[in-house]
């Protein structure tokens, strides 16, 4: 009999756990429900509850009308807890355009049964380069971005804070000159590229109507690449004759937070062991620190106002890189020594004088460990924009921006950003933004997609971008970014 006894306690307490479990999944959904109708849904349920009760208790006394309870438009709230993960690819040059590559998509669409059998068919039937505009100003570039891990907390969009976790970014671009081919002026090329990982703390809170967002972040340079070249045309004057001296010399520097001994040869066991004994030792040495900020303001309600500051570098606190591979090297060609009677006279036995020319220089190639550190900070922005709503409402909305951005590694360290974006908000579900801006460098025509189901948001967005304003409607670069966020 106990043993039966105690079968029955435990089917019921059983019964009473299943049934607690099932009161907090109802009581869940139907928080949801109401946190979804906002805050003024409960108010709005008691209003109503509580004015059925007076009905009830004065019916024959009460003779005035009610007012009809002021209607609200549904829009879903922001989550108060997500993670999400972002990568963006972006590239553009100025001698190349996708159009060039590939067919027409009209074209593609009447030869989809020839491209199912073989998909060769959607290039041009000829790939050509515009040789002009190659001489005239070359430039390639690229970015991308793998954010992997983005956690948020948000109460109320009151205040909030998160953790960036493992974001990477890289880019890197080489410009020729329009100049290049102009024998009377010397040149200058400074270039690079880098790659930089961070982990940051964002978090923002409120003072009175002023909206403050902060963004400390430790970062790591991984790989910063630094490139000089130049080259000069002189006119000469020996014995010999009138002539043009053409010269040249580079420098190419690789640094790294690690030892890049083996790499010059492909040997990577090297390069993976000295990493895997010396991480920590790697990471305290070459850390660095930057913060970003940005401030909001309600201007009126249909204007906002705010500027955000990216990567502000806190100096003396920038990562420092100890390890660097240089390949250098210069040489010169003068063809004032040459006597072009003798070359006339001795055609094939004509030899060029030595001092007419030196290519032994031409590549030298150096490591270094611990010398010559250098210091790395992330590039720069600051931006001033405006939120406008012309009418008075989220779901019309255009942002002009202007602001600038500084990167060491190139000759001109200055360049201006800003643009104007269109968005079109649909109860914070369906958000479409379309926009022309020049940021990194490069314009960027841009459209992106937003699908927010509260639990479950997905972000895609796609872009046409190049250096010249006009090639950048014309597909000489193009970027794809995606987005994953869940949440409650």
């Amino acid at each position: 009999m106990e043993k039966s006894e105690f079968c029955k306690s435990l089917y019921t307490l059983r019964l009473i756990t299943a049934f607690f479990i099932l009161f907090f999944f109802l009581f869940s959904g139907i928080s949801l429900i109401a946190q979804a109708y906002d805050d003024d849904f409960i108010d709005k349920w008691d209003y109503t509850i509580n004015q059925a009760s007076n009905d009830d208790e004065s019916e024959e006394e009460h003779t005035e009308e009610q007012p009809d309870l002021p209607k609200k438009k549904f829009r879903m709230p922001n989550r108060s807890f997500e993670i999400g993960f972002n990568a963006n690819f972006n590239y553009y040059n100025s001698a190349l355009s996708l159009r060039d590559i590939f067919k027409r998509p009209i074209a593609i669409l009447k030869l989809r049964n020839e491209i199912k059998k073989d998909f060769r068919a959607i290039y041009q039937d000829k790939i050509t380069i515009n040789i002009d505009d190659f001489f005239y100003y070359f430039n390639f570039g690229f970015l991308a971005e793998i954010k992997p891990i983005s956690i948020r907390i948000n109460s109320k969009d009151k205040w909030g804070f998160g953790l960036d976790i493992g974001h990477i970014e890289a880019s890197g671009e080489v410009s020729l000159p329009g100049d290049m081919l102009d024998f009377s002026k010397s040149k200058k090329i400074k270039t690079g590229a880098y790659v930089f990982a961070d982990i940051g703390i964002p978090f923002f809170f409120h003072v009175n109507e002023f909206k403050l967002k902060f963004r400390p972040a430790v970062y790591a340079p991984l790989l910063y690449n630094k490139v000089n070249f130049n080259y000069s045309f002189s006119k000469s004057y020996h014995k010999d004759g009138e002539g043009m001296r053409v010269a040249l010399d580079y420098k190419i520097e690789l640094y790294s937070i690690t030892r890049l001994a083996g790499l010059e040869t492909g040997n990577l066991n090297e390069l993976g062991n000295y990493l895997s004994n010396n991480f920590l030792q790697i990471m305290q040495k070459n850390l660095g620190f930057d913060m970003g900020f940005g401030i909001e303001y309600p201007l009126y309600s249909w204007l906002d106002i705010g500027a955000d500051i990216a990567n502000f570098p806190v100096f003396f606190v920038g990562a420092k890189l100890n390890n660097s591979m240089e390949l250098s090297g210069n040489a010169f060609f003068d063809t004032g020594y040459i006597n072009l009677a003798e070359v006339i006279k001795q055609k094939e036995e004509y030899k060029v004088p030595e001092e007419a020319y030196s290519f032994k220089n031409i590549f030298n190639f150096t490591q270094r460990y611990g010398k010559n550190a250098v210091r790395a900070y992330r590039p720069f922005k600051m931006v001033f924009y405006g939120n406008i709503r012309p009418f008075d409402t989220p779901i019309i909305s255009f942002i002009p921006s202007l602001g600038f951005s500084v990167n060491q590694l190139y000759e001109k360290p200055g360049t201006m950003e800003g643009g104007l974006t269109a968005c079109l908000d649909l109860g914070n579900m369906l958000i479409i933004k379309g926009g022309i801006n020049h940021n990194d460098r490069r314009w960027k025509n841009s459209l992106d997609f937003i699908l927010n189901f509260r639990a479950l948001e997905l972000d895609i967005g796609i872009s046409s971008q190049a250096k010249n304003f006009v090639k950048s409607f014309k597909s000489y670069g193009a970027g794809v970014d995606i987005g994953l966020k869940l949440g409650f």
